[in-house]
């Protein structure tokens, strides 16, 4: 079996071809071999099956599609992007684009199912055939979605082309095939207590955390990265560490190994140092740690950014640990060459595909004002220690306006570049939500439109606050904020679709409850959803979403059933995340006192219903709250929840994974 790797658009091709000859010595007696003449084939390769043959059942993510020939086939004909795996169906009435995937495909020569007669004897004798066999490079397919195994009809035998003939002797495939399947439906798996492990001083063996730990962040990339960063007391002090999870093993690891050994994975209490799985991020000796953030692009680097002292009992100042795959850079201070040297209070960061990092953070003014600055930087030139570049203000505002303090600043980053920072500012009496979008460079080169007022401004006092982004793949960018109207709070947006703020829009029309909490994301088809829990006069809580699609605008609100929800179990801390299919996730918490549970809806984009609510985290008696902030979408479609859970004994991490459903062993 020759082994190939074959990517959409280019083709790879090792052949390693090893011949062996025997049984020359029938020779005329000139010493050359008689051989009779061969027939000319004429007959046309078909395929006699496909692997998997139904869209009536759902197939394994693991699945190994294959395809057999009635014959052996042209291998160079079968590897020029002519066979293929595409995500979604090429039926008319399919609510998706087919989109082809980077698939691995390997080819062998078995026994045929179809026979011929023998020239001479007549007998039916054997035929060998090529058999294909795929498989997505991921490893696995996504859950839940809609596949398409597609043969072209240009591929030939092993008969070659004759090029004195005006005719092209090779005998091509009769039509191309197309196999359409769907893949199964996935669960939530039992939850897990997290406990990292760190290495000892004298650098002999591993130990487990001790104290609390809390406020985790998890991020991963298509690329296969996925890391968590997490605060950990120590001593009185708040402390940042990272772990790096392994999907295709399902284990934690130290960032940057590749591979977790046998005896860590089934000895998971072992103080092995080779069984160490976390790692200290933030400057020893400065103080307590604030407001970590993490950002990860597809090329697997990661950028970490906190807030924390310059020095013991000096100001606090923006910090930064940078990560290639492999190693980290070491803390460090992002702000050490500014001029102005206010305290930070707030930060948000991204990272582009081409190493372009770009984030906003709030800093105190000397005059006293929390003010808004951008810094634009290139990963490497970061990495390496050649500098951060210098922050610039973009909060400025002209006339008689008075600009008070900043507040909620978030960023978004799409992979290209195209950018946006939003945040809250009072100016002139009245909390406006503000916006800048930009775009950034490989190379960190910063170019922005100017600073823009995205709210609509009323006749009351006029309260916007918590603005949060997000960018489609199709360069749209959309802000939602709460805004206040008479006593109450109604949920805003706005969308820049070819660089101009459209008006603001009420997405919400239940004057009778405040928006409490909302989150918003994007699917691959660059359909917005938003999600909003809402309170009531009379202490019930609901959850809402509805989407928006820039060629038909919004859907109706859907109302999403919680059970148990009102004012002993309070609707807090939406969350939305889609996977690279489309399939998305829509988490909850429902704090009580002592019975916190955690919830999720999965969202079928195939039937673009929301399915039945599940619960990831039992009751846990004794508990207080849970805190929930991101989940992590695997680039095989699985997803990854960490959480953070306090109870009367400190503070701990959880998780739960979303996989395929495993049957017990018997």
């Amino acid at each position: 079996m020759h082994s190939h790797y074959l990517r959409a658009g280019k083709n790879k091709l090792i052949l390693l071809v090893v011949i062996f000859l025997s049984g020359l010595s029938a020779c005329d007696s000139d010493g050359t071999r008689s051989l009779p003449e061969a027939a000319t084939d004429t007959t046309a390769p078909t395929i006699v099956r496909i692997t998997p043959d139904s869209e009536e059942i759902s197939y394994g993510v693991d699945l190994n599609p294959t395809v057999l020939f009635s014959e052996k086939m042209n291998i160079d004909s079968l590897l020029d992007n002519r066979v293929g795996i595409y995500s979604g169906s090429f039926d008319p009435d399919s609510i998706t684009e087919p989109v082809e995937r980077e698939i691995n495909i390997s080819h062998s020569t078995v026994p045929g199912e179809s026979k011929v007669p023998d020239e001479e004897s007549g007998k039916l004798i054997d035929v060998d055939a090529t058999e294909l066999t795929l498989g997505l490079s991921s490893g696995r397919f996504a859950l839940h979605n809609t596949y398409t195994l597609q043969v072209e009809s240009d591929v030939h035998d092993l008969v070659e082309d004759d090029l004195s003939t005006s005719e092209d002797e090779r005998n091509f495939l009769e039509g191309g095939e197309r196999v359409a399947f769907t893949t199964e439906s996935g669960v939530w798996h039992e939850s897990e207590t997290l406990n990292f492990k760190y290495l000892n001083e004298e650098g002999t063996q591993a130990v487990f955390h001790q104290g609390d730990s809390f406020e985790p962040i998890i991020q991963s990339s298509q690329s296969g990265t996925t890391l968590l960063v997490w605060k950990q007391s120590v001593e009185g002090v708040t402390q940042i560490w990272a772990s790096q999870y392994l999907a295709d093993q399902e284990v934690w690891v130290l960032p940057g190994t590749e591979s977790a050994s046998r005896h860590c994975r089934k000895n998971p209490d072992s103080l092995d140092s080779s069984c160490v799985n976390s790692l200290r991020l933030d400057s020893a000796g400065l103080g307590s740690v604030y407001s970590p953030e993490i950002a990860i692009n597809e090329l697997g680097h990661a950028v970490v950014i906190w807030i924390q002292p310059r020095s013991p009992d000096a100001q606090l100042t923006a910090w930064v640990n940078m990560f290639d795959g492999n190693a980290w850079s070491g803390p460090r201070d992002l702000l050490s060459g500014s001029s102005v040297d206010g305290e930070v209070r707030n930060t948000s960061f991204s990272l582009s595909d081409s190493g372009g990092v770009v984030g906003g953070f709030i800093q105190q003014s000397s005059a006293g004002v929390q003010r808004v600055r951008l810094l634009s930087f290139n990963f490497i030139t970061g990495f390496n220690g050649l500098g951060f570049g210098a922050p610039i203000y973009i909060d400025t505002v002209s006339g008689a306006d008075v600009l008070g303090d900043a507040q909620d600043l978030e960023l978004s980053l799409s992979s290209s570049g195209l950018g946006v920072v939003v945040w809250s500012q009072e100016v002139s009496g009245f909390d406006r939500v503000r916006a800048r979008r930009f775009n950034v460079s490989s190379d960190a080169t910063l170019s922005s439109d100017e600073t823009q007022f995205v709210d609509v401004v009323g006749a009351e006092t006029h309260f916007a606050v918590q603005p949060k982004p997000s960018i489609s793949d199709n360069g749209d960018l959309y802000v939602a904020w709460r805004q206040s109207s008479g006593g109450r709070y109604d949920l805003m947006l706005n969308r820049n679709a070819s660089g101009e703020w459209e008006d603001a829009k009420k997405i919400e029309y239940d004057d009778s409850a405040s928006v409490s909490e909302f989150t918003l994301a994007h699917n691959n088809l660059n359909e917005l959803f938003v999600a909003w829990s809402m309170l009531f006069d009379d202490g019930v809580n609901s959850l809402t979403v509805r989407s928006y699609h820039p060629g038909s605008g919004f859907s109706t609100a859907e109302d999403i059933p919680v059970t148990g929800s009102g004012s002993e179990r309070p609707v807090t801390s939406p969350l939305l995340n889609f996977d690279y299919e489309g399939n998305g996730v829509l988490s909850w918490v429902q704090n009580t006192s002592f019975h916190p549970k955690i919830k999720t809806r999965q969202y079928s984009k195939l039937s673009k219903v929301w399915l039945s609510e599940s619960t990831i985290v039992q009751e846990t008696s004794g508990a207080e709250v849970l805190t929930l902030r991101q989940n992590a979408l695997l680039r095989d479609g699985r997803i990854l929840s960490v959480w953070g859970l306090s109870d009367v004994t400190g503070a701990s991490l959880g998780s739960a994974l979303f996989k395929e459903y495993l049957p017990p062993i018997e």
